[in-house]
């Protein structure tokens, strides 16, 4: 019977008769192109209907008789169209988040010995199907490593679901993967408890696929926390670095302070990160770690009575959500100063006197620059600066100054808000009394006034109001603290004592 005959036997239903002279022609021409692929297609629909059916045995049997019938690379549309199979099972096998790896393994491994058009619509619908039940699985990496290489220029750029954006199929591989391999390999103990230990020369060897990702694809945002997380663990000394860009995108997440914390190896800096973690809004759940974390710095600093309410606030989180108390908590309740320490209502003021700090380690890598502060409009929050004659302008301070005053010098960190206007962001500040600026200078001469009221110490303009506030005279030698600024009328630069 011809192809075109058995192909009208499928689409009528009648699958027995398609299937017995399918296997008829097959049988008499085995090597006949036309009854192989006339065959597959009847052994499809079988594992259609199968499907159909959540019957994955009979399923699985109807896909090894398409492939027993050997058929050559180039024909791939029957494998292809199996993915659409493939993809209700898979996600048969996840209820909720449980998900049977037994029955998942089996259909993936049923899948070796295909032939898939590569990359194609079809082939992304299995390697999303795959993503979804493994994610979770020490065997992530085994099954999506093979199919990385075949994902489409599409399945890099976001989707779009009912109406709503979602992260790239690429984008979410790729942070499983990340996840997967820090998480570590399966260690079963032989009485049904497994556990997971990190194998640090694939960590290692796994570090330069990641620094491809990254380089090739920057608005992946976490990459760079996967990478930070790897080298961290391998002890490498510039994760920092690779952290930092991460951590400002990021830097309203507790946990991002909490890794912080972790990757900074000055103290101070890891009691400020672990202060500052504190002041974001997150829920009490997921702060024990923090929170037991500062405590032991709390109590190495003699701050009992602020480490004893780390604690509590620990405990009465455990006890609300029925969670067992950590044995290091259960340690220093025993303990002598525990017992003598008085617990406070909260310790905010404890975090917002060094979270200033922490938010410092987020700009470490733009230099820091002395300037003086020219003119303060209190009102408005804004401060103008000058630290030479080729830079000067002006910033909001609230969020890091609290009473800036006419010539304090500080030591800051900016970024330029408006090259034009010379407006900047101030990202830190820090009043430094020793630092030496190009713009401020003292100066001891004789006061020279004029009919005007003003006067002069050499080449230092003084104005009237600061003549009459010192009692200054005319000819009188006087030392006198002079600005850097510049006149708009005369366009040019000169000194004024302030």
């Amino acid at each position: 019977m011809s192809f075109k005959e058995i192909t009208q036997l499928r689409k009528e239903g009648k699958l027995e008769e398609a299937l017995t002279y399918a296997q008829e022609d097959y049988n008499k021409e085995p090597d006949n192109i036309w009854n192989k692929r006339s065959l597959s297609w009847v052994y499809y629909e079988f594992a259609k209907k199968a499907a159909a059916e959540s019957n994955i045995n009979n399923f699985l049997e109807n896909v090894q008789k398409i492939k027993d019938l050997q058929m050559p690379p180039e024909e791939k549309m029957v494998f292809d169209t199996l993915i659409w199979e493939y993809r209700k099972l898979l996600a048969s096998t996840k209820v909720g988040e449980k998900v049977d790896f037994q029955k998942a393994n089996s259909l993936y491994q049923s899948l070796k010995g295909m032939y898939f058009t590569l990359p194609s619509k079809e082939f992304s619908v299995l390697v999303t199907a795959l993503h979804k039940v493994f994610k979770e699985s020490y065997q992530y990496t085994e099954v999506m490593g093979k199919c990385l290489k075949y994902l489409r220029p599409e399945d890099f750029l976001p989707e779009v679901y009912n109406d709503r954006k979602q992260m790239p199929l690429a984008e979410r591989i790729y942070y499983a993967y990340g996840k997967n391999i820090l998480k570590g390999e399966p260690t079963s103990n032989g009485f049904g408890e497994i556990t997971y230990n990190v194998n640090k020369e694939r960590v290692r060897d796994f570090l330069p696929t990641l620094d491809s990702w990254i380089e090739a694809h920057p608005e992946y945002t976490f990459l760079p926390y996967y990478k930070a997380k790897m080298e961290l663990l391998l002890g490498d000394t510039d994760t920092l670095t690779t952290f930092l860009p991460f951590a400002k995108k990021k830097k309203n997440d507790f946990w991002v302070w909490q890794l912080l914390s972790e990757i900074v190896t000055d103290k101070e800096k890891e009691f400020a990160c672990l202060c500052k973690a504190l002041t974001l809004k997150t829920p009490e759940s997921f702060l024990g770690r923090v929170r037991t974390s500062l405590a032991k710095q709390l109590i190495e600093k003699q701050l009992y009575n602020e480490a004893r309410t780390e604690i509590e606030a620990v405990l009465k989180e455990k006890q609300e959500s029925g969670h067992k108390v950590p044995n290091q908590l259960q340690q220093w309740q025993q303990e002598s100063w525990y017992a003598q320490a008085q617990p406070l209502n909260d310790n905010k003021v404890l975090y917002n006197k060094y979270k200033g700090q922490a938010e410092a380690i987020l700009y470490e890598d733009i230099p820091q620059e002395v300037i003086v502060l020219s003119y303060v409009n209190q009102e408005k929050k804004i401060a103008n600066f000058v630290k030479n004659k080729q830079k000067q302008g002006y910033f909001k301070y609230d969020k890091l100054l609290r009473n800036p005053q006419v010539g304090q010098v500080l030591k800051v960190r900016m970024e330029v808000f408006d090259e034009e206007k010379n407006a900047y962001t101030l990202l830190t500040a820090q009043e430094d009394k020793t630092a030496t600026c190009e713009a401020l200078k003292e100066q001891e001469g004789v006061l020279s006034i004029k009919a005007s009221g003003v006067g002069f110490v050499t080449d230092i303009f003084v104005n009237q109001q600061l003549i009459e506030k010192n009692h200054w005279t005319n000819g009188q030698l006087v030392k006198v603290t002079a600005l850097l600024s510049y006149d708009k009328k005369k366009e040019k630069w000169g000194w004024i004592a302030i």
